[in-house]
């Protein structure tokens, strides 16, 4: 999950979108002078408008924001510490430290439907003090809504959880210690992952159904992201990004400046682009980019430039003409 950057707070935030062609940016709904920023950030199906979920006086709430102007509150998430949508913004799961009938009294997460505030399952945490919250929520969701993968901490230790969202059934464990989960780590039909592993982020395959994982030759790749549809990945390959064909070979990096590092890889809906969030660490600051790779991988074009402010919420809009960001 994204968390807006805590240099934004002191800034008036803005949910916006982007038009890719002509770059040409409006802003949604500004937030007041020293507010929380948005985090996770979803389109309704029909492109219409914006689901989000925000820190607002009384706790984290669930707001759909519609593009030409309007918004109305969906959901309470009480004193949820955050929340991760999935892909249409119909459910939520949510981070707490305690309470919300969680089990093992440490809390953890509950998955809700956003439209009725129905609690479909739980999934406790058993980290001790700052440690359940202190990176944010981790959790990633299969583009059909079927599958929630959630990155916490058990009696056994840190793990991976694959989690049935329709039952709540864990489907596989898997240890976790020096696992890092990206944001679109599912394969298209949810029925597998990929993610990093070990001190040198070797790229690491899981087949959900039978546990197995393939690690893979290839090292220093994070984030990792898998393609809406086929088997093409994409990911930072320290010192630029690679994209594979469809049998999972990567092609050369594109290139980029040392002091810049790509935080977020978010794949277009229809397959041909990269949205890129890309940070500089030597002034703490971000911008967007956007990467052709279909037909073939090309240099990115900066369609959102560096804001000291910071930049996320970064998702495409369904017919991946637009981009919307928080910052």
């Amino acid at each position: 999950m994204l968390v807006a950057p805590a240099s934004a707070v002191a800034a008036r935030p803005t949910l916006g979108v982007v038009d890719v062609a002509t770059g040409h940016r409006v802003a949604v709904v500004r937030g007041t002078a020293g507010s929380e920023g948005w985090t996770s950030v979803r389109w309704t199906p029909d492109g219409s408008a914006l689901v989000a979920v925000r820190l607002e006086r009384r706790g984290l709430v669930v707001r759909r924001y519609a593009i030409a102007g309007g918004t109305r509150k969906l959901r309470d998430l009480g004193d949820a510490l955050d929340g991760v949508l999935n892909w249409d913004g119909t459910l939520v799961a949510a981070l707490y430290d305690a309470g919300n009938g969680i089990p093992g009294g440490r809390g953890g997460v509950a998955v809700r439907d956003v439209a009725t505030g129905r609690v479909r399952f739980r999934l406790p945490q058993y980290a001790e003090g700052d440690d359940l919250y202190e990176n944010g929520l981790e959790v990633a969701w299969s583009r059909d809504g079927s599958r929630l993968a959630y990155l916490a901490e058990e009696r056994r230790g840190r793990t991976l959880r694959i989690v049935d969202a329709g039952s709540g059934r864990v489907l596989r464990r898997v240890d976790a210690d020096n696992l890092y989960l990206g944001p679109e780590p599912f394969s298209p039909s949810g029925d597998r992952m990929a993610y990093a592993v070990g001190d040198y982020e070797h790229l690491a395959l899981l087949d959900v159904g039978s546990g197995k994982v393939r690690r893979r030759a290839e090292s220093q790749i994070f984030p990792v992201a898998w393609a809406p549809a086929g088997e093409r990945l994409a990911g930072d390959a320290q010192g630029g990004v690679v994209v594979s064909d469809e049998q999972q070979r990567f092609g050369p990096p594109q290139a980029m400046p040392e002091e810049e590092a790509v935080e977020l890889i978010r794949w277009s809906p229809d397959g041909t682009r990269l949205a890129l969030l890309i940070q500089e660490f030597r002034h703490d600051r971000s911008k967007l980019a956007v990467m052709p790779v279909s037909p073939a991988p090309g240099p990115a074009r900066i369609v959102i430039p560096y804001r000291a402010s910071g930049l996320g919420g970064i998702q495409w809009s369904p017919d991946s003409r637009r981009i919307a960001y928080s910052g």
